[in-house]
């Protein structure tokens, strides 16, 4: 059992403290980004009705996916369900 008050009450204040770095001018894409372990993967990415395959290069400072194609394209994601290749 995990006590969902507590857990509510600790992702708030990380919600807060994210927030007021944001106003300060900090960006937490640094932070998410030591998280993502498909950086440097090849991976397809479902986004809306299209699939896309290639490289995962890098996020950019809004934490979009930059996807290097298999065609040598460099196309950003904002979103999607993305699955590794190895």
């Amino acid at each position: 059992r995990v006590p969902r008050l507590d857990v509510l009450k600790h992702l708030l204040q990380e919600l807060d403290s994210l927030y007021h770095g944001l106003l300060k001018g900090e960006s937490p894409v640094p932070a998410w980004r030591q998280y993502l372990d498909t950086l440097g993967k090849r991976v397809t990415v479902r986004w809306l009705e299209e699939r896309y395959h290639g490289l995962a290069e890098e996020v950019d400072s809004q934490g979009n996916l930059l996807l290097r194609l298999d065609d040598g394209r460099l196309i950003t994601l904002p979103a999607g369900e993305v699955s590794s290749h190895g």
